[in-house]
């Protein structure tokens, strides 16, 4: 019984093997789009997908944010854009750049959204919309204008 158990072992871990290997192979030379990729974990997004072979492009309002990360990740397919999410028209017009530059968009990451500086219990109405419409608007705006491009793969 010990015996068949190190060959299940074994297949299982050939298996596994494969897939990773060929889920790396898929995502070369994938175009990602990155949205807020100035912060700390759409950062991290971005350096995983240029090690596995995408270019990647990072759009935030923080210029400063986007300048520090290219400090920190010197990479060739790491393409970076300025622009407000939350505004319908400058996310259309960035998708289209972006989409006539490369040909193609296959992945979105949204990341965009912000918090209160607030302690919960102070948190008044409006603030709370401002922190919704971040969240909600920015994903809306990004998947229309960046999923139209996408959907065109098909």
């Amino acid at each position: 019984m010990l015996r068949n158990t190190k060959i299940n072992t074994k297949s299982k871990m050939k298996k596994y093997i494969k897939q990773y290997f060929d889920f790396r192979s898929s995502l070369k030379n994938k175009v990602a789009v990155i949205t807020a990729g100035g912060g700390h974990l759409c950062s991290v997004f971005a350096l995983a997908l240029v090690n596995l072979g995408c270019k990647v492009i990072i759009v935030d309002i923080r210029e400063k944010k986007l300048i520090d990360i290219k400090k920190k990740i010197n990479n060739k397919n790491l393409i970076f854009y300025t622009c407000n999410l939350l505004n319908k028209y400058d996310v259309d017009k960035l998708s289209l750049q972006i989409y006539k530059k490369f040909k193609k968009i296959d992945i979105l990451i949204n990341g965009v959204g912000i918090n209160s500086p607030k302690k919960f219990e102070q948190i008044s109405k409006s603030d709370w919309n401002t922190v919704f419409e971040s969240h909600l608007l920015s994903t809306l705006f990004g998947c229309q204008s960046f999923g139209k491009y996408m959907k065109k793969k098909k």
